[in-house]
């Protein structure tokens, strides 16, 4: 039988993917599932090589069967060739890319290394202005607290000033009070003056009565005298300390404008120069990501041509499933006319051995009819030539039929272990399959993980952003609030802290979310390090099998595998191209994370310059 020297020899081979698929899943399972996958692997070569050896026996029929001696045998070692061509030209496209993924892996952690110096010196950066703010802010709490004193006894002098202003008022008004009935009594006085004048000419008592008058009225005049006195000296006293409290006003309200001038230099001015230097380096850094980005979408797209040759490679590996189903077709219609000849030897077997007993039969009869006629001599030797013949034809009989039964028992013993192996590979990929089915719920899960994780940071994105509109709106009340100058210092305070706040909280979001993208970007880093470990240990494979000289074994364990897997022929393929889809996700992931925390960062650079053109703008106002 030729059916197993066949498949060895004209079959192609198929793409090395399943292999790798087998030894994938012996890579990442346990020590004692890899044990017993090389031991049911050196069974299965044993098995082959036995099969391989045995083509010698099959042999024995090409002679007696010309119909085993197609003419198709050269086309399909020209479809060997060239799918062998094919096969290695798609090994090297996978190098390729490989080489283009680990350059890509290497231009990104160049990219981190460098995002991270930028962020540490963005930090540092950050640091130095926090320091030099809470000096700045020390300062000016001082001279606000000196401020505040002295607006404090501004105050009190004010309501001091306010109740002598009173007082003098008050006085002004008795004052006046007292003039009008002086001048009263003076008229009453001059009327009565004349009165007594008049009755002066009349009597000597009226005179007297009228000096005590006078006297007592000019006691009168003195106290009211004495009085104007006292009021111009307290009168003196008050313009003096109304002038004293004027000029210390005028000492503070110049100690106010120097304070203004000395914050507009010292701190305004560096704060908006620095800014600009900072949006000056932030659009910089966004030039450079378009570089980057354009590099990234050349590499992209030479990418997407790789792919779709590997698309078309595996296109011409799904049709190899039904070439093989053709071949196998082809070598059950032999194994049928095999059998189809065996019967006809059976038969023709049977009818030489009725036909010699015929011949035997009429032999006899003709030479029993001679014997009667020659002599005893003759009859002795057409005996011995009887014998002669019939043990010529035990000879040959006897040959053709231990020929058979080993023939026979050397075809049972091949599909018998041939079914063994069989039933030990599928046991193999169901196993497989298994872990494979493990390895994708784990998938599955970080990327679930992963997604929430996502989430909450976007969540949490938008909730620093609302904070943002929610600080806006309560700075814009307080601006339309707040009138005065002191109330408006007491604003920049308020404001500053708050801004000072806001930066901590979007610096802690931002060491958050450069932790997450840190821990992911070690999850991604793993990938391709397992990657390697698969091929390293597929490459010694490949190195064992070729020192013991196996490669036509190893060229039928991948037909056999095909076989019996059309339907799990391309998993690690798959499996490979899964993992690097979700690589280039996580990595846009990363990206849009970080374009996200820029933006955020321009917005903040935004605010404090819209909050320090606004401070400016009361100031000058």
């Amino acid at each position: 039988m030729q059916t197993a020297a066949s498949t060895c020899s004209s079959t192609p081979p198929p793409p090395a993917t399943h292999v790798r698929g087998r030894t994938y899943v012996s890579v990442t399972s346990s020590k004692s599932y890899r044990i017993t996958l090389l031991r049911h692997q050196k069974e299965d070569f044993s098995l082959l090589r036995s099969l391989y050896e045995t083509d010698h026996i099959t042999a024995l029929y090409r002679n007696r069967l010309p119909l085993l001696k197609s003419s198709g045998k050269m086309a399909r070692e020209m479809n060997l060739t060239e799918l062998k061509a094919k096969l290695d030209q798609s090994k090297a496209n996978e190098k390729l890319l490989l080489a283009k993924v680990n350059e890509l892996t290497s231009e990104v952690k160049n990219l981190q290394e460098v995002l991270s110096e930028k962020e540490t010196g963005w930090k540092n950066q950050l640091d130095d202005l926090t320091k030099k703010n809470t000096r700045f802010q020390r300062e000016i709490r001082k001279e606000k607290s000196q401020l505040s004193n002295a607006m404090i006894r501004l105050t009190e002098s004010t309501a001091k000033l306010e109740e002598t202003e009173k007082c003098l008022e008050s006085l002004k008004k008795e004052y006046q009070h007292v003039k009008q009935r002086l001048e009263k009594d003076l008229e009453k006085q001059t009327s009565i003056q004349k009165s007594i004048e008049e009755k002066l000419n009349n009597s000597v008592q009226t005179n007297t009565e009228l000096k005590l008058q006078n006297e007592e009225f000019s006691k009168e005049n003195e106290k009211l005298q004495a009085l104007n006195e006292s009021l111009s000296k307290d009168m003196d006293i008050l313009k003096c300390s109304l002038a004293k409290e004027i000029i210390r006003r005028t000492d503070l309200e110049t100690k106010c404008e120097n304070l203004e001038t000395t914050i507009r230099t010292k701190v305004e001015v560096p704060l908006n120069n620095r800014i600009k230097d900072l949006m000056g380096h932030i659009d910089q850094l966004k030039a450079d990501a378009k570089k980057k980005t354009a590099y990234v979408t050349r590499l992209e797209s030479d990418k997407k041509t790789l792919l779709l040759e590997k698309t078309q490679l595996k296109r011409k590996n799904d049709e190899w499933p039904e070439k093989y189903f053709e071949i196998t077709q082809e070598n059950k219609k032999l194994a049928k006319e095999l059998e189809h000849t065996r019967i006809l030897l059976d038969k023709n077997a049977s009818e030489i051995q009725n036909l010699n007993l015929q011949l035997g039969n009429a032999v006899s009869k003709r030479w029993d009819v001679e014997q009667e006629k020659r002599e005893q001599i003759e009859q002795k030797d057409s005996k011995i030539k009887k014998w002669k013949t019939r043990a010529k034809l035990q000879l040959n009989e006897t040959a053709l039929s231990e020929s058979l039964k080993t023939e026979y028992g050397n075809n049972l013993f091949k599909a018998q272990d041939q079914i063994h192996c069989l039933e030990q590979k599928i046991s193999v990929l169901t196993d497989a399959n298994a872990l494979l089915s493990t390895e994708k719920e784990s998938l599955v899960k970080a990327t679930s993980s992963l997604s929430c994780q996502l989430k909450e940071v976007k969540m949490q994105l938008e909730n620093t952003e609302e904070q943002l509109s929610s600080a806006r709106n309560k700075d814009a009340q307080q601006s339309s609030i707040l009138a005065t100058k002191e109330m408006e210092n007491e604003q920049i305070t308020k404001e500053l802290e708050i801004t000072a706040t806001e930066l901590q909280n979007a610096k802690d979001e931002i060491s958050d979310l450069t932790k997450k993208t840190q821990e992911l970007e070690s999850e991604i880093k793993l990938l391709p390090r397992e990657k390697m470990e698969v091929q390293g240990k597929l490459d010694q494979l490949a190195e064992e099998f070729s020192k013991n000289g196996l490669t036509s074994v190893a060229m039928h364990v991948k037909t056999l595998l095909n076989g019996m897997n059309e339907k799990d022929k391309n998993k690690y393929t798959v499996g490979r191209f899964n993992l690097e889809l979700e690589s280039q996700n996580f990595m846009k992931t990363i990206t849009e994370q970080k374009t996200e925390i820029e933006e955020l960062k321009a917005k903040l650079h935004k605010a404090m310059a819209a909050q320090s053109k606004k401070l400016l703008r009361k100031r000058q106002a």
